[in-house]
C-alpha cells in the first residue's frame, strides 16, 4: 500500500458533508452533538431526529451552511451550522445567523434555536471577534474524538483521520503566514489603528504567483479592463474608470472579494443607502476598521497550499464576483462621489451593526 494522504486538498464544503453524513448516519453523533451544544433542549436526539439539509440560502440570499432540525414537547428545534477550516468569517455573518435564527422563532417556523461554529480548536482564538455572536462552538477535534470512539470500526477511524487531514494543512498553511510575516498586521488582517491592511507576508506572495499567473491568464481570456496591483494574499485591482479612494480587491485567504470607500471622501451613510437602494444577492456592505466602508460577496474557497490547477474554476468564479462588483460600482459612481448631502431616512442603518438580514 502507497504511504501517502488519501485525501487532497479538502475544503470547507468537505466538511459539511461530513457532518451531514454524522447527522444521518450517526445516532451516538447526534446524542453527543446536543448534550454539548444544547443540553437545556428537551429531546430524544436519535428518535426526535428531523432532518439535516445543506447549503440552506434565505430570501436574502444569505446561507447556513448544514442546518438540522428535531421534534421537541415545545416545537421545533433547529440548529444553524457555520464550519470553518482556516478562512475567516465573512462580515457580520455570526449575526446574520443569529438574525435568521431569531426569523424563525418569530414567523413560528421553530420554537427554540442555536447558532453554532464547527471550526479547528485554535480558531477562536485566532478570530475572536469574528466567533463571538455565535451562541455555541464545537472544535473538529472534538468531532474526530468522537469518531474515532464510537463503534464505527473502520469508518470511524476513517473520518476521524479525514478531520485530522483537512486541520492540519490549515494548521500548516496558518504557522507560515504568522512565522514569515514582516508586517505589523495582526491576525485579523487589520493594523493596531484598526484599519485593514494586506496581511500577506513575503513567503506567501511568493506562493501566491501561480495563483496570480492563473488570474492574469483569465482577465485576458475573458477580455477585461481589470488591471492586478498587487502580489500578496489580498489581490488588488484597477480599471479605467475607478477613482480616487476607492479600492477593488480579492482577499484569497478570506473568502471573499469587495469594492472598499475611504469614509473620509465617501461618507459611510452614502454607501449604506446605495447600497440598500442597489442591492447584491449574497453580498452585503460592512465597515472596514476606522478609514473604510466596504460591499463584499463571497468567493469560492481556496487551497493556497495546494496546487492551483485544479482550482481554476474556483478562481474563474472568483473572478466573475470582482467583475460584478466593478459593474456595480460603474452603474452607482456618480451617486456615491457626489458632494450633495447624505440624506439621513429611517430605515438607514450603519455599516457593522446588527441587522435585520
Amino acid at each position: 500500500m502507497l504511504a501517502r494522504s488519501p485525501w487532497g486538498p479538502l475544503y470547507e464544503r468537505d466538511l459539511d458533508l461530513v457532518l451531514l453524513d454524522l447527522l444521518y448516519s450517526n445516532a451516538s453523533f447526534r446524542r453527543q452533538l446536543l448534550a454539548t451544544i444544547a443540553p437545556d433542549v428537551r429531546n430524544d436526539p436519535e428518535a426526535d431526529f428531523i432532518g439535516a439539509w445543506h447549503s440552506v440560502i434565505d430570501d436574502l440570499g444569505h446561507e447556513s451552511d448544514i442546518e438540522a432540525e428535531w421534534r421537541t414537547p415545545v416545537g421545533t428545534f433547529t440548529l444553524l451550522i457555520e464550519d470553518k477550516l482556516g478562512a475567516r468569517c465573512q462580515p457580520d455573518q455570526a449575526l446574520r445567523y443569529l438574525a435568521r435564527a431569531a426569523r424563525y422563532r418569530e414567523s413560528g417556523r421553530s420554537a427554540a434555536t442555536r447558532t453554532l461554529l464547527v471550526a479547528p480548536a485554535e480558531y477562536p482564538a485566532r478570530h475572536a471577534e469574528d466567533t463571538a455572536p455565535f451562541e455555541a462552538y464545537l472544535a473538529i477535534e472534538q468531532i474526530g474524538a468522537w469518531t474515532d470512539a464510537g463503534s464505527n470500526g473502520g469508518r470511524g477511524v476513517y473520518l476521524t483521520r479525514m478531520l485530522q487531514h483537512a486541520i492540519d494543512r490549515v494548521t500548516r498553511t496558518h504557522t507560515t503566514r504568522s512565522s514569515t510575516s514582516s508586517s505589523p498586521t495582526r491576525i485579523d488582517g487589520r493594523t493596531a489603528a484598526g484599519d485593514v491592511a494586506d496581511d500577506g507576508p513575503s513567503a506567501a506572495k511568493v506562493a501566491m504567483v501561480p495563483i496570480y499567473a492563473i488570474l492574469r491568464e483569465i482577465l485576458a481570456q475573458l477580455g477585461s479592463n481589470l488591471t492586478i496591483t498587487s502580489s500578496g494574499t489580498w489581490v488588488y485591482f484597477t480599471f479605467p474608470e475607478r477613482r480616487t479612494n476607492v479600492m477593488l480587491r480579492y482577499r484569497l485567504t478570506d473568502g471573499w472579494a469587495e469594492l472598499s470607500f475611504v469614509k473620509k471622501t465617501i461618507p459611510e451613510e452614502r454607501v449604506v443607502q446605495v447600497f440598500r437602494a442597489n442591492p447584491l444577492k449574497g453580498g452585503d456592505v460592512s465597515t472596514r476598521g476606522k478609514t473604510e466602508t466596504a460591499i463584499w460577496m463571497p468567493t469560492p474557497e481556496l487551497d493556497l497550499e495546494a496546487g492551483v490547477a485544479g482550482q481554476r474554476d474556483r478562481v474563474l468564479a472568483a473572478c466573475g464576483v470582482v467583475e460584478t462588483l466593478r459593474r456595480w460600482y460603474m452603474q452607482h459612481a456618480d451617486t456615491l462621489h457626489s458632494t450633495g448631502e447624505v440624506m439621513s431616512t429611517d430605515h438607514t442603518q450603519r455599516a457593522g451593526a446588527t441587522r435585520p438580514d
